[in-house]
């Protein structure tokens, strides 16, 4: 429950340290409120009130601040000294990164995106808690979570592996962090243990990149990988899915480069390849074809140049090479 309000609850947080930011622009009149630079304010964290630096008076306004390249890195109305109405904050490239409701300082409803667009979480608030409802995203936009809270504890939810599989929503809200295991240390020990306990751990470690969007999820059973693995490009984008059992590598392998496309689809037994193997160019074109047996490159292997045109084509034996055909412009050629 803590590490579940912890990744709900960098909300509020995120407004006051960007009150307390110096940083001159140009002001401007936009609408009938006064148009302020951020710099001009002062926020005290003692009452959360807004006030001008040149004479201590409450705000009426709208603040802004602007990135260096001159777009606006956020914009927030303030009246009589709080927060109201709309607020929002823009990444470096223009893209929105948040948007928030106030009435009369008070947070009641939270939106933030990815940087790539997508929506990342959306949370009701009252008195600084969540209320009714929250959900959260996977950067491809599909959901992770969707939660109930009542007089601001959770009540109940239902959660999402990045498959679409519904999982139990324990795995997510009591999330492992890397930094609370062994898992960094070099070289990488067999079994991921507990710091403070020295115990095996179980649950879904999570790592996030640095705005919070996921870097990857791992499920781990008594120190080892069980269960789904995915990780993420720093775009959002997927990485590659799997899953393991007992920590070996079973079933589909998903690679994708950061641009979406696949990378390369394999089957996988006992954590070695075992069956149908394809890989891709990044544009989509198909690359390679293989199969596999035990991890020994068995039957058909054929490779493609980035035309799409078939190159060469061998049949394997249990990992020995029966035959193989080089192609060049559609006509054999020898091998070389």
């Amino acid at each position: 429950m803590k590490k579940l309000l912890l990744l709900l609850l960098t909300i509020f947080p995120l407004f006051i340290a960007c009150a307390q930011t110096e940083k001159k622009q140009d002001s401007k009149e936009k609408t009938e409120l006064e148009r302020l630079d951020k710099s001009d304010i002062n926020f005290d964290e003692e009452t959360n009130l807004i006030t001008y630096k040149s004479d201590g008076k409450l705000v009426n306004g709208i603040v802004h601040e602007k990135w260096g390249n001159g777009q606006l890195m956020q914009e927030y109305t303030v009246e009589e000294g709080k927060f109201n109405g709309i607020s929002k904050i823009w990444y470096e490239d223009g893209t929105i990164e948040a948007e928030s409701i106030f009435n009369n300082g008070e947070l009641t409803f939270h939106k933030k995106y990815y940087q790539n667009g997508n929506l990342f979480q959306m949370v009701h608030m009252q008195n600084g808690m969540p209320k009714d409802t929250a959900k959260v995203f996977y950067p491809d936009g599909s959901l992770l979570s969707n939660y109930i809270f009542i007089n601001g504890e959770y009540s109940d939810g239902i959660c999402y592996n990045p498959l679409g599989e519904i999982i139990n929503c324990d795995l997510i809200n009591n999330g492992i962090q890397p930094e609370e295991t062994n898992i960094e240390d070099k070289p990488k020990p067999e079994i991921i243990r507990n710091n403070i306990t020295d115990q095996p751990i179980d649950g879904l470690l999570m790592k996030s990149y640095s705005d919070g969007a996921p870097w990857y999820h791992q499920c781990y059973k008594n120190g080892v990988m069980h269960g789904y693995a995915c990780a993420w490009h720093e775009n959002g984008e997927i990485m590659y899915t799997t899953n393991y059992i007992d920590g070996k590598e079973n079933g589909i392998q998903r690679q994708f480069y950061p641009n979406g496309q696949m990378r390369g689809e394999s089957e996988y037994k006992d954590h070695v390849p075992h069956g149908f193997q394809k890989t891709w160019y990044e544009d989509g074109t198909l690359k390679a074809e293989n199969n596999f047996l035990n991890g020994e490159p068995h039957g058909s292997v054929k490779r493609y140049n980035a035309d799409g045109k078939l190159i060469k084509h061998g049949t394997f034996e249990i990992g020995i090479l029966i035959s193989e055909e080089c192609f060049e412009n559609g006509k054999k050629v020898d091998c070389n």
